[in-house]
Formats: structure tokens, sequence, C-alpha cells
């Protein structure tokens, strides 16, 4: 079993999705957050290129981004938003601003 942590970036993100899009969407957050304590590894999909230690899980219409911590029984979320292709509000070039990577996926 692995503990979910999320960073505070995320956090935020969470409550703004939550606040425009309603409980459904709310749950909907929830329950994918909560699957990824049971084997993170075999979820989602591997990301490529500057995130290729990530990971990407869809939840409705929003990508849910995290990465397991080696050594540790630990799920870190670092992004939670809309993939919005060529968007600067895309949510992989959000994360790859937040963890300062290069442009590009």
């Amino acid at each position: 079993m692995y503990s979910v942590e999320i960073t505070d970036v995320a956090s935020k993100e969470i409550k703004k999705i939550c606040k425009a899009h309603g409980k459904k969407v709310c749950q909907q957050m929830h329950t994918a957050l909560k699957s990824l304590e049971d084997r993170p590894d075999l979820k989602g999909k591997p990301l490529r290129g500057g995130l290729r230690e990530f990971r990407s899980i869809r939840c409705g219409r929003f990508r849910v981004i995290y990465k397991l911590v080696e050594g540790k029984a630990v799920v870190l979320v670092v992004g939670i938003g809309l993939r919005e292709d060529g968007s600067k509000n895309d949510v992989y070039v959000q994360v790859k601003k937040f963890l300062g990577i290069g442009k590009g996926k």
C-alpha cells in the first residue's frame, strides 16, 4: 500500500477544479487519487522526455501527474489539470514550469 502525498501546487489546482466544476468532478478526483494507493506503478502511463520519471492517469477530462518516490511507498502528485495541447495552461507545461524543466514534451 502506498501513501499519496500532494504538493501545494497540485492541492491548489484541486481546490480550483472542485470549485469550478462541482462535487461530481471533486469526487472523481478523490477516487482517482485514492486509486494510486494500490499499485500506482501499474496505473496510468509513463511519460516521456523531461517528465520520464513521472506517470499520468486520467480523471475525467483532467490528468493527474505523479511520481513514485524511490525507496519509499510514496506517490507524489505534482500536478493536476487539463491537457490543452499547444497552450501555456496545459498541465504538462505547468508541471515542467513548476519543476524547472525546459519546454516541450
